[in-house]
């Protein structure tokens, strides 16, 4: 499970090579052509469908990984679910009350 930041651990971005490796037909970039471009962006991204007006935020998410090409910095983005990535709200731990988190969060006012 990424962080509580989004950051994904080593063993994630293998699983993320190795998945794409897999599946992948072409490893070269269409808008360069440079062969093996990819870089494995560490953190996770969510994307939000949008209802029938325009909002800023709220809707479906839908986390995805991003790999962008080191040349010319076209990307795509894939399914962090499909991919194998998982999350588990639940695990994610809020700072206890009286944690030295909490202090630094309460001294900057924040």
């Amino acid at each position: 499970m990424p962080d509580r930041d989004g950051k994904l651990s080593d063993a994630e971005v293998t699983l993320v090579v190795d998945q794409l490796n897999e599946m992948a037909a072409s490893d070269q970039c269409p808008v360069c052509g440079e062969q093996n471009p990819w870089v494995i962006e560490q953190h996770v991204t969510a994307r939000i469908r949008f209802g029938g007006s325009l909002q800023l935020f709220g809707g479906t998410v839908y986390p995805e990984v991003t790999v962008s090409c080191k040349k010319c910095a076209h990307f795509r983005s894939f399914s962090a679910i499909r991919l194998g990535i998982e999350f588990d709200p639940s695990k994610d731990e809020a700072p206890e009350e009286g944690s030295e988190e909490t202090h630094a969060e309460g001294a900057s006012g924040g």
